[in-house]
């Protein structure tokens, strides 16, 4: 889908249905933002994640991967990063201490084959949305709602 200056929807392939669950998602989402006093914007389309999602995969690898998500995390809502341009995700891994010089071959040939196993492995699993947490038994939480319990569970492991 793609929105206007105004927020007006130009073009569109989801149902009612599923714009209700989006809309739900950003009032749930900025509402956790205002609480911490953050802003969220909406994107202005919906962006392919592919490329951040490898370099999530890349980021892991080189031991960067907490301040990789929360880098891509904070520009993407704020506008400032474009997550379906490959030289700006190799930036950003620069940035974050993994050498992003090395990212596009990764992100073209073994990146790209583990985020689709990555996701097949969700997918065969019942992991259906996000946020979703998943241990090793099976235990599948799905929502933000589940965070202090989950918290619990790590503590007590």
């Amino acid at each position: 889908a793609k929105v206007d200056a105004d927020g007006n929807v130009i073009a569109e392939s989801r149902n009612a249905h599923q714009w209700r669950r989006v809309k739900y998602s950003y009032m749930d989402c900025r509402r956790e933002a205002n609480r911490r006093g953050l802003t969220v914007r909406g994107p202005k389309k919906i962006f392919d994640s592919s490329l951040a999602n490898i370099g999530l995969l890349f980021a892991k690898h080189h031991g960067v991967f907490r301040a990789y998500h929360d880098h891509v995390f904070e520009q993407f809502w704020k506008r400032e990063l474009d997550i379906e341009n490959a030289e700006a995700m190799a930036s950003v891994l620069t940035t974050c201490g993994a050498p992003g010089d090395a990212f596009a071959g990764f992100a073209s040939s073994d990146g790209r084959d583990e985020l689709l196993s990555v996701q097949r492995d969700a997918e065969d699993n019942g992991v259906f949305g996000v946020p979703s947490f998943l241990f090793e038994d099976g235990d599948l939480y799905w929502g933000r709602e589940h965070l202090p319990r989950l918290r619990e569970i790590l503590e007590q492991a």
